[in-house]
């Protein structure tokens, strides 16, 4: 059985501040999803606004994130799946039932 995380490699990130951050690649923590939905329900798809509250994640691993994201929610729902666009609506999905 293979360890994921040894795949898993970061890289560094200079805000316009100048504060360094180390952005993250693979596989979402559950902390920096949840960020995600917070982020998605203040902001909208305003993504750079969303990337300010995750440090760990690139404007564009964000949009990925959304787009897999919002694909996961029309399989569930049988609704269309929304674009990443901002012009459109953001549609909160139904909350999920733990097993």
């Amino acid at each position: 059985m293979s360890d994921r995380k040894s795949k898993k490699s970061d890289s560094s990130h200079v805000d316009e501040d100048g504060t360094s951050h180390t952005i993250n690649t693979g596989r979402w923590t559950r902390e920096e999803h949840n960020m995600f939905l917070h982020g998605l329900e203040t902001y909208g798809k305003e993504w750079k606004k969303i990337a300010d509250l995750i440090k760990t994640r690139s404007v564009v691993q964000i949009r990925t994130h959304a787009q897999k994201y919002f694909q996961k929610v029309a399989k569930h729902t049988g609704q269309p799946v929304m674009s990443t666009s901002k012009k459109e609506a953001v549609v909160r999905p139904p909350t999920r039932k733990r097993k």
